[in-house]
């Protein structure tokens, strides 16, 4: 049978195909496959590249154990069509890496990427565009492995070899750059970030135009890191502009418009500016249910963020009715017993604890912990959140016992997922000392104490902020056991750290330096 006749026959299928919703993809893909199977060979290359692209749409899905298993299929067809070093099997590998990523499995998604890179570099020379873009995603795998110091030297290398192929001026380079900048902001090098944007917009405005959606988009994402360091003004000024650019270029009813605004409004809520922030919400959300629909993820984002800034002017009922439409939107489109919808639930009981409505979030509280218990698969570590939460209402209610229960499996659970040194552990750990205070238990309280401090003094370094509050907590369990001689060097330590991190004049330094002037002066003391 001709090749042609083969497409021939497949196209009622293929046309069928793009008619479908990605939801049914599944089914019509494997029976397209079987066609193309018998139609071409099971060991035909054509047949390997059909495997690919139906893999890859299921990738696109989300369909991740579905897209693997024809990646596997589709890299034994071309290697034994092409041999295992051509460019072919290294396409295959980086994108069975990617979906790899997607789901986490990054030790599997790794050695993937590697492969290719060397399958490309060997094919092409060590500045083929290609290579570029596997160089960027091994540098993403490696960067959630916590090996930073690999993952920069490969996107920079990346960046050398787009910039060298297609010019320092061309848009495309502006997205490897974006990409270096995200990077670099999830280290916390907003600095070397900053950089990165900016030369990413002016590239745009040069290529494209100052009132390019582009150059927008540009600033928005610039926006969202000064939004990181706490630069509220700096990023809402960028937020106007590309509102401005997205009005005129894409309309005032434009879903990506609708993003920006949101992204506005998040930045004048955090400066405690509620009344301007909440109609950009407002505009947000009629402009995403009337282009996505009254249900789309967009319009349940722009719902939670201005459920914040009406709590924190009080307008607490009309909150709640938000906070309930999102449950009810969850509940609709994910199920009754999705992990996410826990989230929610555990957001709205911790609204309804803070207003005393005990009996009510406290039933939302117990529904989130089962959905979490009940879900398939590895525990979910944002259990312990809900479990934290609810302890925390129980010992407000002085139900110390029942509190106590909660916090031990929190612990447990995060040590268990997370391992015995991570910041999760500690922070269940001095939520328990809290309670052993309360309970004046404060030798009991001191050593959970400890024991979060070090995992903190660990995992943070000794000089981190957080810290000061670490030993202002073991401070007040030594003093109400009368161990002044103990506390006063803790002291000491605190108001050290806080006046290295924070300076002089910072209210947190100067409540330290209080605190150990009044110890001191109860003994007779000078500093």
């Amino acid at each position: 049978m001709s090749l042609t006749t083969c497409v021939l026959r497949l196209l009622p299928s293929l046309l069928h195909l793009k008619e479908q919703k990605k939801e049914d993809a599944p089914p019509v893909y494997m029976k397209v496959i079987q066609l193309q199977e018998k139609a071409l060979g099971p060991e035909h290359p054509v047949f390997g590249r059909c495997l690919k692209s139906s893999a890859d749409d299921l990738a696109a899905a989300l369909k991740y154990d579905e897209a693997d298993a024809l990646y596997l299929r589709a890299t034994d067809v071309l290697e034994k069509a092409f041999g295992p070093d051509h460019p072919e099997v290294a396409r295959v590998l980086n994108n069975r890496g990617n979906v790899a990523a997607a789901q986490g499995k990054h030790e599997e998604a790794a050695p993937l990427c590697k492969r290719a890179i060397e399958i490309l570099e060997n094919a092409f020379g060590p500045d083929d565009l290609e290579l570029a873009s596997t160089l960027m995603n091994q540098g993403d795998v490696l960067r959630e492995q916590g090996k930073h110091e690999e993952a920069d030297s490969l996107h920079q290398r990346a960046t050398a070899i787009q910039e060298k192929s297609v010019g320092s001026d061309d848009p495309t380079l502006a997205e490897t750059l974006h990409d270096q900048a995200n990077a670099l902001q999830a280290q916390g090098k907003y600095e070397e970030a900053g950089g990165l944007y900016l030369r990413a917009t002016e590239i745009l405005e040069k290529a494209l135009g100052s009132d390019h959606p582009e150059v927008a988009q540009s600033l928005s994402n610039w926006g969202v890191m000064l939004d990181t360091q706490g630069k509220y003004e700096e990023a809402g000024a960028l937020y106007l502009r590309a509102i401005a650019i997205e009005e005129k270029a894409l309309g005032p009813d434009h879903p990506t418009l609708a993003k920006t605004l949101n992204n506005r409004a998040y930045a004048l809520q955090e400066q405690g500016k509620y009344g301007e922030a909440d109609p950009l919400y407002k505009r947000a959300i009629d402009i995403n249910e009337k282009a996505l629909g009254p249900e789309h993820p967009e319009v349940v984002r722009s719902l939670n963020s201005r459920v914040t800034g009406l709590e924190a002017q009080g307008n607490y009922e009309e909150a709640d009715t938000l906070r309930v439409r999102v449950i009810e939107i969850e509940e609709k489109e994910l199920g009754s017993d999705n992990p996410k919808l826990s989230r929610t639930l555990n957001d709205r009981a911790r609204s309804l604890q803070a207003r005393g409505n005990y009996e009510e979030a406290d039933a939302l509280y117990r529904r989130a912990v089962d959905i979490y218990d009940n879900a398939p698969g590895p525990d979910n570590p944002e259990v312990t959140t809900a479990l934290n939460n609810w302890g925390l209402m129980l010992q407000a209610q002085g139900k110390y016992e029942e509190a106590d229960s909660l916090y031990l499996r929190a612990i447990d659970t995060s040590e268990k997922l997370l391992g015995p040194d991570d910041l999760e552990v500690a922070k269940a750990i001095n939520t328990r000392g809290n309670l052993a205070a309360a309970q004046d238990k404060h030798e009991e309280a001191d050593a959970l104490y400890l024991r979060a401090f070090e995992i903190r003094e660990k995992a943070l370094g000794p000089d981190d902020p957080s810290l000061a509050e670490s030993l202002n907590n073991r401070v007040f369990a030594l003093l109400a056991q009368g161990n002044h001689a103990e506390a006063n060097p803790l002291l000491e330590r605190a108001l050290a750290i806080r006046r290295n991190a924070l300076g002089e004049e910072h209210e947190d330094t100067v409540a330290s330096s209080k605190a150990l002037k009044a110890l001191n002066a109860s003994h007779g003391q000078a500093i």
